[in-house]
């Protein structure tokens, strides 16, 4: 008798439970990174209220976070908005292309805003070895900007993919979870900034 072919039981092949196992693997995903940054924060804070007003948190004549920074937190909730627009128009049947396309042209305006900043505070006197808040600045901001740059990668990725895609709502739900992603990006860097600005006085 000839052998049976055996059967894939695998839950993967119906695109609804693969859709709710990304959903579920983002959703640790961002847990765990959101440990990692609240954990980064919390040292970060924890040092400075140790040093108090040592000469080796911020020497006098630190240089104050430039405006263009409030202007680069603007742009990356912009990128949220975004997704979120991409997300709606996708669930009525539309093209959601052009709102992905402002989300990526967004997310690169954001890390452009922060090159300046960057550039700015460097010429400013205000270098990774000038004392520790100059340190875990650049450290933390980098830290972000690597993982925007991360998002910035999906876009393009759902952008290539979204031609050829056959199953809408496995494409809906890749938006979807960049989406996620990029919403976690905004709610840290909004506490990270946050942090930079009260660390910085």
């Amino acid at each position: 008798m000839p052998a049976s072919t055996p059967r894939s039981d695998s839950p993967f092949e119906d695109p609804r439970q693969r859709i709710e196992a990304g959903r579920f693997g983002m959703w640790v995903f961002l847990v765990v990174l959101g440990v990692f940054f609240a954990a980064a924060m919390i040292a970060f804070a924890a040092i400075r209220i140790d040093l108090g007003s040592s000469p080796l948190w911020a020497g006098a004549g630190a240089p104050p976070l430039p405006p263009i920074l409030y202007a680069s937190t603007v742009v990356l909730v912009l990128v949220s908005g975004a997704l979120e627009w991409s997300k709606r128009t996708a669930r009525r049947a539309g093209n959601p292309r052009f709102w992905l396309w402002m989300a990526l042209a967004l997310g690169v305006g954001f890390l452009t805003l922060q090159s300046v900043a960057w550039i700015r505070l460097w010429s400013e006197g205000l270098t990774p070895n000038r004392d520790l808040f100059g340190w875990a600045f650049y450290v933390l901001t980098a830290i972000h900007a690597l993982h925007v740059l991360g998002g910035l990668a999906a876009l393009g990725w759902i952008l290539g993919r979204r031609r050829l895609e056959s199953e809408p709502p496995t494409s809906r739900a890749s938006g979807s979870l960049i989406a996620m992603y990029w919403h976690f990006l905004a709610a840290a860097w909004i506490g990270l900034y946050l942090l930079l600005i009260w660390s910085s006085r």
